[in-house]
């Protein structure tokens, strides 16, 4: 089964020097089976508002599963 949430869909939060969090419910990826991920963190084609493909860096840090 294919899944895929999108960021523009949750609100981030401005947490400290222009880090932004997330939090995304892995019941959003409604029936995944989650002993299949190959690819557990993606970036295909970032957009902005206007559709223009985005450039710049992504830093992911302190990534944590919570039950």
């Amino acid at each position: 089964t294919n899944a895929a949430v999108f960021l523009k869909n949750y609100p981030g939060t401005p947490v400290d020097k222009g880090f932004v969090e997330y939090k995304i419910p892995l019941t959003d990826f409604g029936g995944l089976d989650l002993t299949k991920v190959k690819i557990p963190f993606s970036l295909w084609n970032p957009k902005d508002d206007a559709d223009a493909f985005l450039n710049g860096e992504v830093l992911v840090d302190n990534v944590h599963l919570v039950n």
